[in-house]
């Protein structure tokens, strides 16, 4: 578990990610939460899933396969989730993905999630850099990573990318 000032971002034992996959009252009751009502959107179920399928076949990088749980400390809520994309690849990177409850939105709330979930990738052997990828057209994403320390290195069409190295 990680804990700032207003957050706790707790990693999902496989037996909790079954729970959140099988709807989220599951998870938060399990887990003592306050509910939330918030409900990811399919994109990010479907992604969740994925990982999920991968953490049971690689247990040891569950912490990279997980998902991170962001809880408000304040009303002990879920407000949303942060994740990564898997383990550290050949370069030493992580990919990080996140959701946040759109009524949480504006309030700091995630670029303090993500500072906290990319210090303490960037203490782990084997990682060097953090990785993130939003849409072109989501400037509050792109500015969560600012806040966060990323600069941005490359840009598609469709997509921005975003680097934040062990150094910066």
């Amino acid at each position: 578990m990680l804990a700032t000032e207003r957050l706790m971002l707790i990693p999902l034992s496989s037996e909790e990610m079954a729970l959140l996959l099988q709807g989220m009252e599951y998870l938060e009751r399990a887990l003592g939460l306050a509910s939330s009502g918030f409900t990811p959107d399919t994109h990010t179920l479907d992604a969740m899933e994925a990982l999920y399928q991968k953490a049971l076949s690689q247990p040891e990088d569950l912490s990279f396969l997980t998902n991170w749980q962001i809880i408000l400390q304040e009303h002990n809520m879920f407000i949303g989730s942060v994740c990564f994309m898997g383990p550290p690849n050949e370069q030493q990177e992580v990919e990080i993905g996140y959701v946040l409850a759109p009524a949480f939105h504006g309030m700091g709330y995630m670029a303090e999630a993500v500072c906290a979930i990319t210090d303490w990738a960037l203490g782990q052997e084997g990682v060097l850099s953090v990785l993130a990828k939003t849409d072109t057209e989501n400037r509050a994403s792109g500015n969560v990573l600012r806040r966060s320390g990323f600069i941005q290195f490359f840009e598609t069409e469709s997509y921005n990318f975003w680097k934040k190295r062990h150094s910066e």
